[in-house]
This record gives structure tokens, C-alpha cells and sequence, in this order.
């Protein structure tokens, strides 16, 4: 997958890059960048929004949007929060085994409109 780039505020610019790419990186580096624990608590730039929307940065317009779309909410918020702390603590390897089940979770055939 290629780089992609979106702006932000002002003249700064942000990767997208999907997680497992940004998950092969901290596995090499040992750690996670900055840009991806800010990113991680993002739902647009999340792994449950990259697994809900199918690709990272996809537009949602809140949280709710989201997490509806998974068979059990309550288990993709657990392993959202867990994937998200993994991140910012620099914890690698539980930040992997998270990613790989969030990849796996059941969606929804259609979400209802709320």
C-alpha cells in the first residue's frame, strides 16, 4: 500500500499508513512513533475504524458510528482500548495480538440507522 497524506490543521501533514504497516515498523523499531500514538485514539485512524471502514482515515462521524458496525460492541470497545494502550506504552507484542483480533472480529451484515 502506498503512503498516503491528508492534511491537517495548518500546514502540518499526517502518514497513512494502514496498522499492520505501522504495526511491521514498531516491530522493527521496538517502539511506536509519536504520530502513531496520537493517531491510535482517533476513530477516523484507529484499528477499529481501519477494520470497520475497511481502510484508515475513512470518515466517521463519531464513535457510535463505528463500534454499530461490529457484531459485539462491547468486545471491539475492549480490544480497542487494549490495542490503544499496547500503542502509547510502547508494548509491541500486545499491541499485535490485538490488532490480529481486531482483524478478526465479526461484522454486522447492515447497520441499522439510528
Amino acid at each position: 500500500m502506498h503512503r498516503l497524506r491528508r492534511r491537517e490543521s495548518g500546514a502540518s501533514m499526517t502518514t497513512l499508513l494502514t496498522w499492520k504497516q505501522r504495526n511491521a515498523a514498531a516491530a522493527e523499531a521496538g517502539h511506536y512513533t509519536k504520530e502513531d500514538k496520537e493517531l491510535v485514539s482517533h476513530w477516523p485512524s484507529c484499528a477499529l475504524g481501519e477494520r470497520a471502514n475497511g481502510s484508515i482515515g475513512e470518515p466517521a462521524s463519531d464513535m457510535g458510528e463505528t463500534v454499530r458496525r461490529f457484531a459485539s460492541i462491547e468486545t471491539a470497545m475492549d480490544m480497542g482500548h487494549r490495542f490503544e494502550a499496547a500503542v502509547r506504552h510502547d508494548d509491541v507484542p500486545g499491541a499485535l495480538r490485538e490488532y490480529r483480533r481486531i482483524r478478526r472480529l465479526k461484522m454486522k451484515a447492515k447497520v441499522a440507522p439510528q
